[in-house]
């Protein structure tokens, strides 16, 4: 997931430095290890945590309190940061400070709370002084990141990759984190504000290698490619080498780099006078760990099995030329396994009583030769119950995710169908890809109630078709008295030549609800239904019932005419209440996908927070003979949330004016014809005092006027 970085301030770094001086008594230099060391390390030290968990939950109003992440979410976040040591060569037994640990958390608190990155943040209202005094010391001495889902993601692809526009000249997180000299480290996190401490300088062994080098002698090329995902493709991604300390201080005029790919048969040539081409080549001597750093960006993406020699010239150590030169390969980090076995996609059988909740059937990959792309589906039997009918919630991706992006589609009550694609990368873990949460009926018949997998489509590296099996699994439900019928457990198989069951079914179309969030307030909020996987139809009539309390808005409905239906006639059935509807028929069958219907929302101020699910009813999806269409509806909803508070907004228009502060003077002295949203009440009070008084205006006046900074 995208997320934004900021650089650390060096004026901080130099204090830190002086702060803290290692105490040398031995020394080392830079170890090179395998592929097969390196993927052994990375299955020793899991990092694979979805999100974190929390041994104590931040409390975010008064009275504060940071909490603190759990045990395993510490040591998985920790053992990211060692990982990316480890590849590069340096100690990877960097430890937790329990002060660090403090510092870090109170810091995302206070970000989480300001709803912004900075080193030297304000103090948020209502905030201890004790409290605010660690988040200043936390967010002064670490790596701050906002919008990964944990602290693993945070230090993969957001500081190690560090090389969008604002970050590349220096590449300062990344230098942090392989400054040979850490030793301990901290985490916290609130609400995807994440902040790992960096500043630590007390690793008793000194450092005298002569570089340390990303990418890497070895380099896995999911660290590499997958950050370029979550960004932008033109950013691509930055080398670095931070020179030892017999080098001499680096001089942008005189440093050359050549970096040779031999799948490419290509050398990228940098200097400061190469203006031939976009190349990126820059000297960042500021300190961010090693003070004496090379960055250059060839900008392109080199394949998976690349290897690239680089050449470094324009350095000195005593004034004499002292050139660099090393390799780097890229590997797999999860290496393909033998491409003759066939993989096995299989569903558990689950024994359960009648009445169960939340009953998990997982599905499972086995014998995995390397994915690329895979689309399947799961049918159960229509009496058993999704536990939650109308969302995606309990539907969990697992080991599968990580690597490309994974798409599901829920059927009413009859199958789930998911899909994956990353052409660039090959997925090889086994182990759970998703599970699957039922309700079974307290009234339902004890028997066994089968779960079918059917894959439509396996591929491996190129585009190849993988063989596989699928094994299905099936709930039996018993009552402890009745016997029920033993399980039947299908097998099929295919060849490398087709990737269709010998059980085809057909293709269902997918009516999809959008999922969309909205604030408190908000107008002409736009919510659609899409048609997605369509086989082909000619007339179409569906309804969608809007929840309450969204049903007294009276939505305005705009006609899209869209590319699900451009042969048809589009009317409007409904339109008012509750309900909104589309009738499509056309004289031809219309095949294509895309959005059927949009209507426009306004979300009234006082609406509470929270989700309000839509649900679509389709009466009518034939094709042009009267046949009824397959289809699966995938239900939708709105999450309400509160908007973010902006101090002396009072008229709630987004921007600060003269207005708001006749309306605010208005409110002071009582005027009873005033009208003013809770919102706008809220951000009245902008001079850090409670309550609402002259302050407020005064406050809100030295502002306009450019006299006072910024308003609390």
């Amino acid at each position: 997931m995208k997320g934004s970085l900021k650089s650390l301030l060096f004026a901080g770094a130099g204090l830190i430095a002086a702060a803290i001086l290692p105490v040398s008594v031995s020394a080392y230099t830079l170890e090179t290890h395998t592929p097969d060391e390196i993927r052994a390390w990375y299955a020793a030290h899991p990092n694979d945590e979805e999100s974190v968990t929390y041994l104590k939950k931040p409390v975010t109003v008064n009275p504060m309190d940071p909490g603190r992440l759990s045990d395993a979410s510490e040591q998985q976040a920790l053992n990211t940061l060692n990982l990316c040591r480890y590849i590069a060569g340096l100690p990877a037994d960097v430890a937790l400070s329990e002060k660090y640990i403090e510092q870090t958390q109170a810091a995302s608190l206070c970000e989480y709370l300001l709803d912004g990155l900075s080193h030297s943040p304000s103090c948020p209202k209502g905030m201890s002084s004790a409290l605010y005094q660690l988040a200043c010391e936390g967010a002064g001495n670490s790596n701050l990141s906002f919008g990964y889902s944990t602290p693993t993601d945070a230090i993969l692809y957001g500081h190690m990759y560090d090389s969008t526009s604002d970050n590349i000249k220096t590449l300062g997180h990344r230098r942090w984190i392989l400054n040979p000299d850490m030793a301990y480290t901290g985490f916290g996190e609130t609400g995807n504000y994440s902040v790992s401490y960096a500043f630590d300088t007390s690793r008793a062994e000194q450092f005298t290698g002569e570089y340390v080098a990303w990418p890497p002698a070895n380099m896995p090329y999911e660290f590499y490619k997958e950050p370029m995902a979550i960004f932008s493709d033109r950013d691509w991604y930055a080398f670095s080498v931070s020179l030892g300390s017999e080098y001499d201080k680096a001089n942008l005029k005189n440093v050359t780099v050549d970096l040779t790919s031999k799948k490419r048969s290509k050398t990228y040539h940098f200097s400061k006078s190469n203006t031939a081409n976009s190349y990126f080549l820059n000297v960042s001597t500021a300190g961010y760990g090693v003070p004496n750093c090379i960055i250059f960006n060839p900008g392109v993406l080199f394949d998976k099995d690349d290897q690239l020699t680089v050449k470094i010239g324009g350095i000195t150590k005593n004034g004499t030329s002292a050139p660099i030169s090393y390799s780097v390969s890229f590997f797999q980090l999860n290496q393909p396994s033998d491409q003759s076995a066939k993989a096995v996609l299989e569903s558990e059988t689950i024994t359960v009583k009648p009445g169960a909740k939340k009953v998990s059937v997982p599905v499972t990959l086995k014998n995995n030769p390397g994915i690329t792309s895979l689309d399947l589906c799961i049918s159960y039997d229509s009496d058993l119950k999704l536990a939650s009918p109308g969302g995606l919630d309990q539907i969990h991706p697992g080991s599968l995710s990580p690597i490309g992006i994974m798409t599901w589609y829920r059927g009413a009550n009859a199958g789930i169908s998911g899909s994956l694609s990353d052409s660039g990368l090959m997925y090889t873990k086994d182990g759970e890809l998703f599970h699957v949460d039922f309700d079974v009926p307290a009234d339902l018949v004890p028997g066994t109630y089968p779960m079918k997998i059917t894959v439509n489509e396996l591929l491996g590296e190129n585009g190849k078709p993988i063989e596989f099996e699928t094994v299905d699994g099936s709930i039996v439900v018993s009552d402890g008295k009745t016997t029920a019928p033993a399980t039947t457990v299908t097998t099929t198989e295919t060849t490398t030549t087709t990737t269709t069951t010998t059980t085809p079914v057909p293709q269902n179309a997918v009516i999809i609800a959008d999922r969309i969030t909205a604030v408190q307030g908000a107008e002409k909020v736009p919510f659609n239904i899409v048609l997605m996987e369509n086989p082909g139809y000619s007339k179409i009539s569906l309804r969608m019932d809007i929840a309450q309390p969204l049903a007294a808005l009276n939505p305005k409905l705009v006609l899209l005419a869209g590319s699900a239906a451009p042969n048809a006639a589009l009317t409007w059935t409904g339109g008012s209440g509750t309900v909104i509807g589309l009738t499509a028929e056309g004289s031809e069958t219309v095949s294509e996908i895309g959005t059927l219907l949009t209507c426009e929302l306004d979300i009234p101020e006082d609406m509470a927070p929270g989700r309000y699910e839509m649900t679509v009813q389709v009466d009518l999806f034939s094709d042009l003979a009267g046949q009824t269409v397959p289809f699966e509806i995938i239900g939708g909803w709105i999450d309400i949330e509160e908007p973010p508070r902006k101090a002396g907004d009072v008229n709630c228009d987004g921007k600060h004016s003269i207005a708001d502060a006749v309306l605010l003077a208005r409110i002071t002295v009582e005027d009873a014809s005033v009208t003013v949203r809770n919102r706008g009440m809220s951000n009245a009070d902008c001079d850090g005092i409670a309550g609402l008084d002259v302050g407020d205006v005064v406050a809100l006046l030295r502002f306009l006027a450019g006299t006072v900074a910024a308003l609390i």
